[in-house]
């Protein structure tokens, strides 16, 4: 299966060629170091064995908190951490979509759409709590999550 730092190889240029005024360079950053991440483009991390006098090299990673390789054990750690705290209580999955239509804003403008969008979900959800005909709860608590990759990585 293709990693995304494959998918930016092999498609990122053409990817920037397409729509390269609309991408912000924080975009451009993130693109080119998932690209790099693992091919040496990023250095080497050089190791040697006194004992044997072996050595080896090994590609560095882009470390990037957008990369899929490089945050797995990240991830895994954080998703361990938020299991331990879990309460003896019932959790419910939400996922929250934002219309098409409002993307090119929304990518424009990130820092206040992303502020917006988790005021009006986090609204939305202690509204619906407090209604007696789904929990009729005080207070709630939740984790949000943004995930601005798709299953497709679109």
């Amino acid at each position: 299966m293709p990693t995304l730092g494959d998918i930016m190889r092999r498609y990122g240029e053409d990817y920037l060629a397409r729509h390269g005024p609309a991408v912000p360079g924080e975009h451009r950053r993130t693109l080119a170091l998932l690209g790099a991440c693992r091919t040496g483009d990023l250095g080497h991390v050089c190791w040697h064995c006194d004992g044997c006098g072996q050595s080896d090299q090994t590609p560095r990673s882009c470390s990037n908190r957008h990369c899929p390789e490089c945050q797995t054990s990240t991830n895994e750690r954080w998703l361990a951490e938020q299991s331990a705290r879990r309460l003896d209580v019932p959790y419910f999955f939400l996922t929250l979509t934002l219309p098409a239509k409002l993307r090119p804003f929304v990518r424009a403008h990130q820092r206040v759409a992303y502020a917006a969008l988790f005021r009006a979900a986090s609204g939305a959800l202690e509204k619906l709590a407090r209604d007696p005909r789904f929990l009729g709860a005080a207070r709630i608590g939740f984790t949000a999550v943004l995930h601005t990759w798709g299953r497709q990585l679109a």
